[in-house]
């Protein structure tokens, strides 16, 4: 095995020409990124829509008062 060689997860090599610190980093980016994106696109609950217009309403209360 080379200096550039690194051991993959199922303990295969292959060549790389990044440090591992930025191919873990790259890993942990496109895993935190793929997260984000599930929670995003769940419906945001009922309760939290309803904490927010009471919200919006005691804000237009104080802005005509």
């Amino acid at each position: 095995m080379s200096a550039n060689d690194t051991e993959d997860a199922g303990g295969g090599a292959h060549n790389q020409h990044q440090p591992l610190e930025d191919l873990s980093s790259s890993h942990i980016g496109k895993r935190l990124k793929s997260i984000y994106d599930e929670i995003v696109s769940e419906p945001v609950p009922d309760k939290f829509t309803s904490l927010l217009e009471s919200l919006e309403r005691a804000e237009k209360g104080r802005s005509n008062g």
